[in-house]
C-alpha cells in the first residue's frame, strides 16, 4: 500500500509539474497578448484622435473653401481688369482645370490652329464646346472631328 502510495504520489507530482510547465506557457502567451492589445489599443486612440482632427478640418473647410473661393475671385477679377500688370510686369491668370476637361479641351487643338488661320471668331468654352461666329450664325461643337470637318469644309 505505501508503495501505491508513492507510486500515486510520483503521478501526482509528475501531472503537476506538466500543468504548471503549461500555466507557464499560457502566462507567457497572455502577457504577449495583453501587450499586444495595449499597443493596439493606444494605435487606436491615435487614430482616433487623427479622424477627429481631420473631420474638424473638414468642417471648417465646409464651412469656408478658401482655396476655391480665392481662385475664383482672382480670376473673376483678372478677367474684368482685362490685363493685369505688377511692377510693369504682364500677370497672366489661367483657370485650373482637370486633367479629363484639360483632355476634352486639347483635343480641339487642331480646329483652333485652322482657324487661326481663317478670319472666324471663335471660343472654346468650358467644360470644351467649341463655338464658331460665321456669316451664317453661331454653331456649337462638342465633337472636335465634327468640328474640324466642318471647319475644312468652309471656303479660306
Amino acid at each position: 500500500m505505501a508503495r501505491d502510495i508513492a507510486s500515486i504520489f510520483a503521478l501526482l507530482k509528475e501531472t503537476s509539474e506538466a500543468q504548471e510547465s503549461k500555466l507557464n506557457a499560457i502566462q507567457s502567451a497572455t502577457r504577449a497578448v495583453e501587450a499586444k492589445v495595449t499597443y493596439i489599443g493606444a494605435r487606436l486612440d491615435n487614430a482616433e484622435s487623427r479622424v477627429d482632427y481631420l473631420e474638424d478640418a473638414n468642417r471648417a473647410l465646409e464651412a469656408n473653401p478658401p482655396a476655391t473661393q480665392n481662385r475664383e475671385r482672382i480670376a473673376e477679377a483678372a478677367r474684368k481688369m482685362g490685363e493685369v500688370s505688377w511692377d510693369e510686369h504682364h500677370i497672366m491668370v489661367f483657370p485650373d482645370y482637370s486633367k479629363l476637361v484639360y483632355e476634352k479641351r486639347a483635343a480641339f487643338n487642331q480646329c483652333k490652329r485652322l482657324l487661326h488661320e481663317r478670319p472666324l471668331k471663335f471660343s472654346l468654352m468650358y467644360l470644351a464646346v467649341l463655338t464658331l461666329k460665321t456669316a451664317e450664325g453661331r454653331r456649337e461643337f462638342t465633337d472636335p472631328k465634327k468640328a474640324l470637318t466642318y471647319i475644312r469644309s468652309l471656303p479660306p
